[in-house]
């Protein structure tokens, strides 16, 4: 009997001992959770209201935003990346993914197309396309890439180019993709103190 309680005794001891390690081990921890992570990332972002698509860009803290008429600028942190924002002249989205090509002509030298597209869906329920390929700019060799945005109105685009031996290219082409993810309807969008906004 005496053993029995002895047993039952160190086992509520060993219980709570763990119970207190973990929950001090909790308390110490600085890894954020998904959510927390999540909302941090947009910490100070600034928001791109493009109402001739109808739609919000959340820009990323650290990158540059140039408006010019109706014409939204992006650049990144090293400004090894600039990636145009603007209204498609096609009507459809249909009609601006297959004419995608032609536009990216207008803002590189010479672009081609490395055979493939990538269909997709913003977090916001947006289709969209994307091509990608190689190109020159300037004289100088560049990777570009191309995403048509189906929006509740004009279809939005956006062309994107980047120096292909730049130590930051993936990291750029990371945080880009997370900012094309993130675009919305603006009636779900959220307007901050740092928005723009292009009628």
């Amino acid at each position: 009997m005496l053993n029995r309680l002895l047993i039952f005794a160190a086992a509520i001891g060993l219980a709570a001992s763990v119970s207190c390690r973990t929950q001090s081990d909790h308390t110490a921890d600085p890894s954020p959770t998904p959510a927390t992570a999540a909302e941090d990332v947009w910490r100070d972002a600034r928001i791109i209201e493009y109402r001739p698509s109808t739609v919000s860009i959340s820009v990323l803290k650290g990158w540059d935003v140039s408006i010019r008429d109706q014409v939204a600028t992006m650049f990144s942190p090293d400004k090894k990346l600039t990636a145009v924002i603007y209204a498609s002249p096609a009507k459809t989205f249909e009609e601006a993914s297959s004419k995608s090509i032609e536009q990216v002509a207008t803002f590189v030298d010479s672009a081609e197309n490395k055979g493939r597209s990538n269909k997709w869906d913003t977090a916001d329920g947006l289709s969209a396309i994307d091509e990608q390929g190689i190109g020159f700019k300037n004289g100088s060799k560049v990777g570009w890439g191309s995403s048509v945005v189906k929006t509740p109105s004009t279809p939005l685009q956006v062309v994107w180019s980047f120096d292909p031996d730049d130590k930051n290219r993936d990291a750029n082409l990371e945080q880009l993709r997370l900012m094309l993810n993130n675009i919305r309807k603006l009636a779900n969008a959220k307007r901050t103190a740092n928005t723009y906004i292009v009628d």
